[in-house]
């Protein structure tokens, strides 16, 4: 059930200061809190965010969370201690090829960090679909999403270590 929340009401009962990021219309807001759950807002026609939805995310405590622009579609990303979660807001279709519901899915999962990545980014728009991270030791890797449709493979274009 959606509920009507301020800003405050996002963040009243938390003891360890929660993740959070707007999409680049600030319609959308996701917010990862302590006990491991990542919520989604979704600002109403009055201007008050409502929560649309919620999951577990594995892989431990979010470090940052940061939304591609809507060009490419309803995408985030959330690192985790070694990794890169992204998710994609899809309407799945069922066996009898009836379209569902909207839902978020985890399309790809980056893992060849060895270190805490502590930072993510999604380039502007006008550079395509590009994912940087940064990592505890500072440094810096560069992702690409090269095809339109297809949001689960990422290809590594630049490492600086």
């Amino acid at each position: 059930m959606a509920s009507g929340a301020s800003h405050f009401d996002l963040f009243n009962r938390e003891v360890f200061k929660p993740q959070v990021a707007h999409d680049a219309h600030k319609r959308r807001l996701a917010r990862w809190s302590s006990d491991t759950v990542l919520t989604i807002w979704d600002r109403d026609s009055d201007g008050k965010f409502k929560k649309t939805t919620d999951w577990r995310v594995h892989g431990g405590p979010v470090q940052r969370i940061a939304w591609a622009h809507p060009k490419f579609g309803s995408l985030f990303a959330v690192s985790t201690k070694y990794k890169v979660q992204i998710f994609a807001e899809l309407r799945r279709r069922s066996y009898a090829g009836e379209l569902g519901e909207l839902g978020w899915y985890r399309k790809a999962c980056i893992t060849d960090s060895e270190v805490d990545i502590t930072d993510i980014a999604f380039a502007p728009r006008r550079l395509g679909l590009i994912l940087a991270t940064l990592s505890v030791e500072g440094f810096v890797r560069i992702y690409e999403n090269m095809d339109g449709i297809d949001r689960s493979q990422w290809f590594l274009c630049y490492d600086d270590q």
